[in-house]
């Protein structure tokens, strides 16, 4: 079986939905699948983030999306031209393939346009909730997959056979460890909160910045990641006074994250909205405590005061009192984070969810 991922952004981010097509297409992989990529590449300069393990087909097309994310009106239509300038360039390719292939989209509902040509299985996923003028295309396709809040979204908006295919985790890189991150920073003494992700408005960051002015000093927030927002986040920071209380690490390879999640004593998270973080899942698997805010899928994940505690979106009150409480009672940190590696292990598996993937395109062909 031959399967052809279609994700327009793997080469140039790696955020929830690149993560979890690379991941599940290399356990498919291991089940004997053959894997091919499509993706983008920028008209100018080389590729971000080449796709290491498989082979790729790179296409050549604007890539707006960073741009939308730094304005404020417009930034829909700025996504969907983007979007259609790269289905566009797919279907050109795919149209020429002769051979019978399962094509797996993340997010790109034009994709489907394809069978006016061939009779190939298609699959899309959706790691968020889709554009209501995307509803009829979704329609059309053979399965739909995705997870968490966005799994709910779909069944009650667009079709009621959407297909639930967690994300996993791969237990044997992430997990705690001996780590040198704390030296490295000069950070021995003290209180080291971590977030983990794109820096991107969604997320927003600066509920976090904001939230370090009223913590002491021995706290320190390391902020690992990269993406648009970056520059300003750092302005802020400075404008705040508060370098030295908050670190921006920049991109790190997902081989490199356990060690920094194992320097820190608890995961922090603050997005206005997100449908099942994929960071929160790594966090918990390195023995972490999570403090996120009650939305989307994260209230799946964590259960409040079980396994980390959930505060009301934008309370800055709140949030603090349940660092705080975490910091005072190590114990209670401690056993909190067992827990958590303990439930990523029994629920969160890529090889398991890629059988259940591979399946559905059994199904199908």
């Amino acid at each position: 079986m031959k399967v052809i991922f279609i994700n327009r952004g793997i080469s140039f981010y790696r955020g929830g939905g690149e993560n979890f097509d690379l991941n599940i297409a290399l356990s498919l992989k291991n089940l004997g699948c053959e894997i091919e990529f499509i993706t983008g590449k920028s008209l100018v300069g080389s590729i971000k983030y080449p796709v290491e393990d498989f082979k790729t087909i790179y296409l050549t097309s604007p890539y707006l999306r960073d741009l939308s994310q730094k304005i404020k009106k417009g930034s829909g239509y700025i996504n969907l031209l983007d979007r259609k300038i790269f289905a566009s360039k797919v279907l050109d390719y795919l149209k020429r393939i002769n051979e019978t292939v399962v094509l797996q989209v993340c997010s790109i509902p034009e994709i489907v346009e394809i069978k006016r040509y061939k009779n190939f299985p298609v699959v899309i996923f959706f790691p968020g909730p889709p554009w209501k003028g995307d509803y009829e295309k979704i329609k059309l396709f053979d399965k739909v997959i995705t997870h968490g809040d966005t799994l709910n979204f779909i069944k009650e908006n667009i079709r009621k056979d959407a297909i639930d295919i967690p994300p996993g985790v791969d237990t044997e890189v992430f997990k705690k460890m001996k780590s040198n991150i704390r030296e490295k920073y000069k950070l021995e003494e003290k209180k080291v909160l971590i977030f983990t992700g794109r820096l991107v408005p969604i997320k927003n960051i600066s509920f976090l910045i904001q939230s370090m002015k009223k913590l002491s000093s021995e706290y320190v927030l390391l902020i690992v990641g990269d993406g648009p927002m970056k520059n300003a986040l750092k302005k802020e920071v400075e404008k705040e006074k508060l370098n030295e209380k908050i670190i921006f690490t920049g991109y790190i390879p997902q081989s490199q994250l356990p060690f920094y999640y194992s320097s820190a004593d608890i995961f922090v998270f603050s997005s206005f909205y997100d449908n099942f973080p994929n960071s929160v899942l790594e966090a918990m698997a390195c023995e972490l405590p999570i403090i996120a805010p009650s939305v989307g899928g994260i209230p799946m994940i964590i259960e409040n005061g079980i396994n980390g505690y959930l505060y009301n979106p934008g309370n800055i009150e709140e949030f603090i009192e349940k660092v705080e409480f975490f910091i005072k009672n190590n114990n209670l940190r401690e056993k909190t984070g067992k827990t958590n590696r303990k439930k990523i292990i029994k629920n969160y598996n890529w090889m398991e969810s890629a059988k259940k993937l591979k399946t559905v395109y059994e199904k199908i062909l």
